[in-house]
């Protein structure tokens, strides 16, 4: 196991609260489903990050690669604790993965290296200011806006769609051929499906 691996599976076992533990158990116990579903809702935050650290669309692509595959190996040897965040932890290692991609860049152009990553708490080396607390939230929105598709039914997703334009109920439900009353009910399914979606991801976040 490289020096990279050992520090991610190190600091699996420190910290990482949440994307609810039943997920993150799954993924622990080797269940496809369950990976999947990682990848697909955490692959946009891995591009955010490497495009915010100036990386080129090949390097974002390996990033999320890198990531992953790291991840998943050390995904074995977690062990859940609920007093610390799993955000702190999934940063750190985007952040180290895109250390190592910048080093292999530095070091091929032959100018510059880069300084090795150190085993500071990410808090210390790099706070949650503002800019990525937003950036965060930014993300859990957008993929909860993603996972509700999959969730309820078509029209209720598409009156979560005409609602996101800001248009009145009776024009929403006449667009869609529905009761006024149907929209409403439709509203409500939406609304409560978003929110538990929300809650889910954002459990101790």
């Amino acid at each position: 196991m490289s020096d990279n691996e050992t520090r991610d599976s190190g600091h699996a076992q420190e910290s990482y609260k949440n994307t609810h533990p039943s997920l993150i158990n799954a993924v622990t116990q080797g269940h496809e489903p369950s990976q999947d579903r990682f990848y697909r809702i955490y692959k946009p935050l891995i591009r955010v990050r490497g495009a915010k650290k100036g990386l080129s669309p090949d390097e974002i692509e390996t990033l999320v690669q890198n990531v992953m595959d790291s991840f998943f190996r050390g995904a074995k040897n977690f062990k859940y604790d609920p007093t610390k965040r799993f955000k702190h932890y999934f940063y750190r290692v985007i952040n180290n993965h895109i250390c190592n991609i910048l080093r292999e860049k530095m070091e091929k152009n032959k100018r510059f290296s880069a300084e090795p990553v150190d085993d500071k708490h990410p808090d210390d080396r790099e706070p949650l200011d503002g800019t990525i607390e937003e950036e965060w939230t930014q993300y859990l929105y957008q993929t909860a806006f993603n996972e509700i598709k999959g969730r309820v039914p078509s029209v209720t997703y598409q009156v979560f769609l005409l609602l996101l334009q800001h248009l009145p109920p009776k024009e929403i439900a006449e667009k869609l051929g529905i009761a006024l009353s149907s929209f409403y009910n439709h509203k409500k399914a939406a609304m409560n499906e978003y929110k538990k979606i929300l809650s889910e991801l954002q459990e101790g976040f």
